[in-house]
């Protein structure tokens, strides 16, 4: 019989389909001891013990937990059994921890954050960012408390001109969370720039109202950014994980949030320098395009003169040369006429001869057949006038006085 031979990719996919599909392996409470605990990247990894083995474990994102525990203590894990192909090794992916014998309160506590949680309230695509400048400050807590001196003490070395808006709340006690609710909404509509939700530490009983969803909710619908401070450095409560930023104590939220008043002068100050820069380069800048566009309009409004001046040259040239040309034919014209006129000129035909028969009334007599016999003419000539008597008429044809007459005006002329 043939044996079959598996890879060992093949072997190790068969044994992580078998455990994920095995309902029973996901989402379980495992109880045992606490051994080389350490942490990683954010993450940390273990070994829980039982009375004759063990099984590795890896909790991840530690920093966001509420317990983390220490070796030799004996805890109850929840979480889903994996295998890792690479190494070939099961663990155990842990989603919380609390220690054995932690009462119904704690347990709840569990329950609510992990419903909270789902429902996104601690998801930090919600987070707002806090702001650059504070000047007005909303500060929920106890007013007989020491967190406010706290906050003036650091706000009078600081930035003396911040305003303080108090909502004082009880923080801790039944009904506590209702106040701390109600104060946070206030002063969200009080215009302030920034919210601390504070108190200054206290047993796990003391911190409850900032375990409540009610807090939560109120931190996760305001609109203005809050920064929790809740307790010491090592606890953590809804509040700060609902908040856009957590802070250790009081005295550190006033610290990271409140402005610097030397810094913020020294800001102020290389930021007006650099404004100034900057808009003197822009000047400059702006001065240099102004001079070239001066420059290249200058340039080119003297080509178009000089292409003007050149064109209005030759242009008076040709009105010259026109003009010249148009008197000259004009002149010539003009001594053509005249020379015309003055050959018509009855004085000049009178010296060549003839003359000009004047009747009774002094006109001009132009047929021979107009004239009595007797009638006194007067005779204009080139150099006078004769009176005469007609003596005899004769019309053309009857005589050849007149023919002879005709034919020798044509010689003249």
């Amino acid at each position: 019989m043939r044996q079959i031979i598996f890879t060992v990719d093949k072997i190790n996919d068969y044994i992580k389909n078998i455990l994920d599909a095995e309902s029973m392996l996901a989402d379980i409470q495992l109880r045992g001891e606490i051994a080389n605990y350490g942490e990683s990247g954010g993450n940390a990894y273990f070994i829980l013990k039982g009375k004759t083995s063990q099984i590795s474990c890896v909790y991840f994102a530690t920093q966001l937990r509420e317990y983390l525990p220490k070796d030799g203590e004996s805890c109850i894990v929840k979480g889903t059994v994996s295998y890792y192909k690479r190494g070939g090794k099961i663990s155990f992916n842990v989603s919380s921890i609390m220690p054995e014998g932690t009462g119904e309160a704690y347990i709840k506590f569990l329950q609510l954050k992990e419903k909270l949680e789902k429902q996104g309230i601690f998801d930090q695509s919600h987070k707002k960012p806090l702001p650059f400048f504070v000047s007005k400050l909303g500060v929920v807590t106890s007013k007989t408390g020491a967190v406010l001196h706290d906050i003036k003490a650091v706000a009078a070395k600081k930035f003396s001109g911040l305003e303080i808006y108090l909502y004082s709340s009880a923080v801790q006690g039944k009904g506590s969370e209702f106040e701390l609710a109600r104060g946070i909404e206030v002063l969200d509509g009080a215009g302030t720039d920034l919210i601390i939700v504070a108190r200054g530490g206290g047993s796990a009983e003391d911190l409850m109202p900032f375990n409540t969803e009610t807090v939560a909710r109120a931190v996760y619908n305001c609109n203005t950014p809050i920064v929790s401070a809740v307790g010491h450095e090592t606890d953590y409560t809804l509040c700060d994980l609902a908040a856009d930023a957590r802070a250790a104590t009081p005295t550190a939220a006033a610290e990271i949030t409140l402005p610097d008043a030397k810094q913020l002068a020294e800001f102020v100050s290389n930021r007006c320098q650099s404004i100034s820069k900057a808009v003197k380069q822009r000047f400059d800048s702006g001065l240099e395009d102004l001079e070239t566009a001066i420059n290249g309009i200058t340039a080119n409004v003297n080509g178009k003169i000089r292409g003007y001046s050149y064109d209005i040259k030759l242009l008076l040239r040709e009105i010259s040369y026109k003009t010249q040309n148009n008197y000259v034919r004009c002149e010539n014209l003009l001594n053509n006429r005249l020379s015309a006129l003055d050959e018509k000129n009855p004085v000049k035909i009178l010296k060549k001869g003839f003359s000009v028969i004047l009747g009774s009334s002094g006109k001009a007599v132009s047929s021979a057949s107009s004239l009595k016999k007797g009638q006194i003419v007067d005779i204009a000539m080139y150099d006078g006038e004769v009176t005469a008597q007609v003596r005899e008429i004769a019309v053309s044809g009857k005589y050849n006085k007149a023919d002879n007459a005709a034919e020798a005006a044509k010689e003249n002329l």
